[in-house]
């Protein structure tokens, strides 16, 4: 399978319903690997949101989709490290993803939500930066339209990666 062309019609497993949850896990617990080679978020970090971060004493960051949680749990854990405030809220409609994080992630002070970006449009909520990672093949066209347009919307510094 050639992986530049969207095949809307697949779903994969871990969204289906019945997925075995511990297969789940573990495919939650291998998206730190993946990530780290693949999407390049420490790059991301020191190029794109550091120097949001830096720039103002409070900050908001907004993930978007958060799966395992990886993503989020490494921008805090550098935030940290870095000696920058923020605070950040992390949503996905899945009831499965947010337990994992929630019994998986107890030392963090990341808010984790489960709802939607609609949602949170509902509540009036924005942020300073607003990211996702790999949420665009989980969605139909329609969806992704809708998801662009409501980042736009919770986005406050109009930084979206």
């Amino acid at each position: 399978m050639f992986l530049g062309k969207r095949e809307p019609g697949l779903v994969e497993e871990m969204d289906k319903e019945d997925c075995d949850i511990h297969k789940l896990h573990n495919t939650y617990r291998q998206f730190h690997y993946v990530n780290k080679l693949i999407s390049k978020w420490k790059t991301l970090y020191i190029k794109e949101i550091r120097p949001i971060l830096e720039s103002q004493d409070k900050n908001t960051l907004l993930d978007i989709g958060f799966g395992g949680g990886d993503i989020t749990r490494s921008i805090e854990q550098w935030a940290r490290k870095d000696g920058l405030n923020v605070k950040i809220t992390a949503v996905d409609p899945d009831e499965r993803a947010f337990k994992y994080c929630q019994e998986n992630y107890t030392d963090s002070e990341i808010e984790w939500l489960q709802c939607t970006s609609t949602d949170l449009l509902t509540d009036d909520h924005t942020y300073d930066i607003v990211i996702s990672n790999h949420v665009l093949h989980h969605l139909t066209d329609d969806e992704i339209l809708k998801l662009l347009q409501e980042t736009e919307q919770l986005s406050q510094k109009k930084s979206h990666l």
